[in-house]
C-alpha cells in the first residue's frame, strides 16, 4: 500500500503513507525501496514496525532490512516488547513489558537484538522511573545483558554495574534486585 509506486527490474519505489505487511509483522514509512530478488528493504520517514511473536514496537528514523534473513539495522530507535498498537493507543500484551531506546538498533534474526548506545527499562517511557543505560545491550532468549551500565533512578544515576542480565519477560525474573 502506497500513494506512489514505480518499479524498474526488481526493485520497486513506494512513497507516502507506505505500508508493508510481512508474516505477522507491519512496517509503516514515508518511503520504501524494495529489491525483490534480495529482499532488501529500506525504510525512511516516520518508521514504524509492529508484530511478531513478542509484540514487537520499534519507531526510528531510518532502517534497512533483509526480509528473509530477519535481520535489520534501525537508526534514531525507541521501542518496546509486549506492547500491541491499536490505533493511537498501546496496549501491553504482557505483565512485563519492555521498552529500549537506542542510537541504533541491529536486529541478527527473529528476538534477537543489539541496541548501541541505548537504554532498557520496564517503565513506559518517555519518563521512566529507572532506566539501565549501556553503550552495548543484547536483547536475546528473554534477557537483556550488558557491560558497564549505569542504574538512573528518577533521573540520577545510582549505580554503576560492570556486568548485568536482566529479564525481559514476566517468566524471567532472577533475582530480588531490580
Amino acid at each position: 500500500e502506497a500513494q506512489h509506486q514505480s518499479r524498474v527490474g526488481n526493485i520497486w519505489t513506494l512513497a507516502g503513507d507506505v505500508v508493508v505487511r510481512y508474516r505477522d509483522y507491519i512496517l509503516r514509512a514515508d518511503k520504501v525501496v524494495y529489491d525483490q530478488s534480495t529482499t532488501e528493504l529500506d525504510a525512511e520517514g516516520h518508521l514504524q514496525v509492529t508484530g511478531g511473536p513478542n509484540d514487537v514496537l520499534i519507531y526510528a528514523d531510518y532502517g534497512n532490512m533483509r526480509l528473509n534473513m530477519h535481520t535489520a539495522r534501525y537508526y534514531s530507535v525507541h521501542g518496546s516488547q509486549g506492547v500491541r498498537s491499536l490505533g493511537n493507543k498501546a496496549v501491553y500484551s504482557t505483565t512485563n513489558p519492555f521498552f529500549f531506546t537506542g542510537r541504533v538498533v541491529l536486529e541478527n534474526g527473529e528476538g534477537h537484538y543489539r541496541i548501541i548506545d541505548g537504554t532498557v527499562t520496564n517503565c513506559r517511557l518517555p519518563r521512566p522511573d529507572w532506566q539501565l543505560i549501556s553503550r552495548a545491550i543484547k536483547l536475546e532468549d528473554g534477557k537483556a545483558s550488558m557491560d558497564n551500565a549505569l542504574f538512573k533512578f528518577l533521573g540520577v544515576p545510582l549505580f554503576y554495574l560492570p556486568y548485568l542480565r536482566h529479564p525481559v519477560d514476566e517468566t524471567g525474573r532472577e533475582s530480588g534486585l531490580l
